[in-house]
């Protein structure tokens, strides 16, 4: 499969999201505490909002409020040289623990941008005993229909795609739906979940060689997450069934 042969080649971390400044809480074990600036309120352009010490890693346009104006999302990563960590087995080769900001700022008809949320967990830091990411691969910020769309790709051992999809309404960025696909590389099985929170469904699809079922899930009713309220993946995943379905058989 070329899509999963591309996956094998990057690397997903465990994902967790939080709004707040200079937070050093919710970093993986093993690697030094990172501190999250807060970002300015305004800016006439994504660099405004760019701390010292920080660069932009990837960013992406498009109207995300309804008013017809480009807004913008961006990743900034840090580059503190004491966040740098010597990769033991390999002698010159350091691995970047720098932590992640995932920013997203609405257009005003001015042409400045006001920030609308943040987030310093949203893309994760190295983790030792993990490759370090390739955010090129790994990491995806797509704005369409209105929707920003977070994607993050894969541990080559354990293949998987993770999406967060934010929409701005109620006056804040609440989350409307989440996928996961993820395939058995041993049987080659791939199973598909796709919740939406809004109607509270979740799809789930399976599909191997010779087997292919979809099924239909009523969640519980709740109240829709804001962005800010989102503090890791458990938030996201208690929301949906992730696990074995009824009369189908789980990917061991």
């Amino acid at each position: 499969m070329r899509l999963y042969r591309k996956l094998a080649a990057c690397a997903l971390f465990g994902a967790s999201l939080s709004l707040a400044a200079a937070q050093s809480n919710g970093d993986p074990d093993g690697i030094p505490p990172a501190s999250r600036p807060k970002l300015n309120t305004s800016g006439r352009t994504v660099a405004d909002f760019v701390p010292a010490g920080w660069k932009i890693d990837q960013q992406a346009s498009g109207d995300l409020n309804g008013d017809g104006r480009p807004d913008v999302a961006f990743v900034l990563h840090g580059t503190n040289k004491a966040l740098l960590m010597p990769n033991e087995s390999s002698g010159d080769q350091m691995f970047d623990t720098n932590p992640n900001i995932l920013g997203v700022a609405l257009a005003n008809a001015d042409g400045t941008f006001t920030l609308a949320g943040q987030n310093g967990y949203v893309v994760p830091r190295w983790t030792p005993g993990r490759p370090t990411p390739t955010f090129g691969d790994a990491l995806s910020l797509t704005i369409k229909n209105g929707t920003l769309a977070v994607e993050l790709t894969v541990e080559p051992m354990d293949p998987s795609i993770t999406t967060c999809i934010f929409r701005y309404q109620h006056s804040r960025f609440e989350l409307i739906g989440y996928k996961r696909w993820e395939i058995n590389p041993g049987t080659q099985m791939e199973r598909t979940y796709s919740v939406n929170y809004s109607t509270a469904v979740e799809v789930v699809a399976d599909a191997a060689p010779g087997h292919d079922a979809t099924h239909r899930l009523k969640l519980p009713q709740k109240p829709p997450l804001a962005l800010e309220a989102v503090h890791g993946m458990d938030d996201l995943e208690r929301f949906a069934k992730l696990g074995p379905v009824p009369n189908e058989r789980w990917i061991q």
